[in-house]
């Protein structure tokens, strides 16, 4: 029972992960994006 029980947390645990690095991801491929407007326009 307990194995199982620790086998989903694991699971779960590398799932909201991979969300945060895609969050991240996403995060700074935004600020890239602002900067690169902001600096063409100077």
């Amino acid at each position: 029972m307990a194995v199982a029980w620790e086998d989903k947390f694991r699971r779960m645990l590398l799932r909201f992960k991979r969300i945060i690095r895609l969050d991240y991801g996403l995060k700074t491929l935004a600020y890239t994006a602002i900067n690169l407007r902001h600096y063409r326009h100077s």
